[in-house]
């Protein structure tokens, strides 16, 4: 498999929120992911709270962070999304294998906002305006 440049998502996240809304049965939750979740906002209580979620775009500020290999699923990648949740900055992860999706994490971001400048989104937008990180620190 071709390697990809981290700065771009491997999934398309449209597809995503397709299953998560129409074939709720393909979208498997690893383990702690709804008390993870139910922190991070106290109305995901289950499963279908959170997929309603993801399909609904509830998901403020949605930006990509990065993908990472999977370490025990060769030629799968996990796309990393941050967000803003009702004054929280949350973190997605996701992945595919075979037909199946797989929500690997949904919590609050313990990097909070400072990750959020290292994410190519935020890159791209400092370097447009003529800042970096550093400037504005």
């Amino acid at each position: 498999m071709e390697r990809l440049l981290n700065t771009e998502p491997f999934y398309n996240y449209d597809d995503f929120k397709k299953v998560c809304f129409e074939r709720p049965d393909l979208v498997i939750l690893l383990k702690n992911i709804i008390p993870d979740a139910n922190t991070l906002y106290s109305k995901i209580r289950n499963k279908e709270n959170l997929l309603c979620l993801i399909a609904d775009d509830g998901l403020e500020r949605l930006s990509f962070h990065k993908r990472e290999n999977h370490r025990c699923l060769n030629n799968t990648f996990i796309d990393i999304y941050y967000f803003e949740l009702k004054r929280n900055t949350g973190y997605l992860a996701f992945y595919k294998y075979g037909k199946k999706w797989t929500i690997k994490s949904f919590k609050i971001n313990d990097h909070k906002l400072a990750d959020i400048s290292k994410s190519p989104e935020m890159r791209r937008t400092l370097k447009a305006l003529g800042l970096s990180r550093r400037k504005i620190k």
